[in-house]
């Protein structure tokens, strides 16, 4: 069960539900269940105007692909090339039931790529604005606008959420602990991480386990 804004959303066999970076939810688990989670990131000139959680229906082909594609990550270290296609084939079909308008579309501009590469790369060092503006040869002032005019945020708020995002699927699937997340995803110790864990996703930072059964 997925706990959204104080509603409960209980997973069905016959939907699928896609939930976008940085939205604050929690789960209950019941009872065991099988399922597939994918994880994946969108280019970087999407940017969401709010959170919510799409859910969608299940056809059979979908279900297939999906059943296809699970087999094959249970065999193989790392998907071969038909895997990885029927991966991005699902990634498309869930991206195609976004309502219109909850996505931005920003100019492409091959420095702000730059930028957000180099952040998901070194989201475990400090990274600063000057240390930032320098990559693209701007003063800080001026790089600042321009991140915030082409992202919609500004370098240090989009660099928290993408540490927060991380710190995420560390702690639904890994064993580490919370003081190894936050140092992995390069906050100073689990106090700074949890505080700025509640002020973006509004809730406190927990461990949250999920059971898998065949």
């Amino acid at each position: 069960m997925i706990i959204f804004k104080s509603r409960e959303i209980h997973l069905e066999p016959s939907k699928f539900f896609l939930i976008p970076p940085n939205t604050p939810y929690k789960t209950r688990l019941e009872q065991p269940v099988r399922h597939f989670y994918l994880h994946f990131q969108v280019q970087f000139s999407f940017q969401s105007n709010s959170n919510l959680i799409i859910q969608f229906p299940v056809t059979l082909q979908l279900r297939r692909k999906v059943q296809e594609l699970d087999r094959w990550s249970q065999q193989l270290d790392g998907l071969s090339t038909r895997e990885s296609f029927l991966a991005y084939y699902l990634v498309s079909a869930a991206l195609l039931h976004i309502p219109s308008g909850t996505l931005r579309l920003n100019p492409d501009d091959i420095r702000v790529r730059l930028i957000l590469d180099y952040i998901s790369q070194h989201l475990n060092v400090p990274l600063r604005n000057p240390q930032l503006a320098r990559l693209i040869g701007m003063n800080v002032n001026a790089f600042i606008r321009f991140f915030r005019a082409r992202t919609g945020s500004t370098p240090q708020a989009y660099l928290a959420s993408q540490r927060i995002e991380k710190a995420c699927i560390l702690l639904a699937y890994s064993s580490k602990s919370i003081e190894e997340i936050a140092k992995q995803t390069g906050f100073c110790n689990r106090y700074h991480f949890s505080s700025t864990f509640k002020k973006i996703l509004r809730i406190t930072a927990v461990r949250i386990v999920i059971t898998v059964t065949s």
